[in-house]
């Protein structure tokens, strides 16, 4: 079963492998950073029970902070703004599965870049699986009109 950590784990994983020489931190950044980072972060983790399976949605968010010292900082993260959604592309891969990403946007605060992109999926409820629901094993339909 896919959790909200395994997105976060494999949205940390891209970070890491197609951009390589920014650091990705992982701890809470009101400790402080260093900058160039990533840093990211689920919001609105819903994960609802429906019939026998699993409704999980969630907001990624993918905070860059560029090097003050860069005295280019808006080009730096305008370019940052350009690599991110190319690393993702239109899929996030999640244990075995291909997960959608949905909505990407990105905008600027404050100097900061925030990106980020909806999930939407479904999983069977494996709490059941104790308990399987007899099967239909024959379906006989009459087609004939009167």
């Amino acid at each position: 079963m896919i959790t909200f950590f395994d997105i976060k784990n494999a949205v940390n994983a891209v970070l890491q492998t197609k951009l390589p020489q920014i650091k990705v931190k992982a701890q809470d950044i009101t400790k402080g950073f260093e900058r160039p980072s990533l840093t990211t972060e689920i919001e609105d983790a819903k994960a609802e029970t429906l019939n026998g399976q699993i409704e999980m949605s969630c907001t990624v968010l993918i905070y860059y902070f560029p090097d003050l010292k860069n005295t280019d900082k808006s080009i730096d993260v305008l370019d940052m703004q350009f690599r991110l959604p190319i690393a993702f592309g239109n899929k996030l891969y999640v244990a075995n599965r291909a997960l959608n990403i949905n909505e990407p946007s990105s905008k600027v605060v404050d100097g900061i870049l925030i990106f980020q992109f909806d999930i939407l999926f479904y999983q069977a409820d494996e709490s059941n699986a104790g308990n399987p629901v007899e099967m239909m094993q024959e379906l006989y339909i009459n087609l004939e009109s009167e």
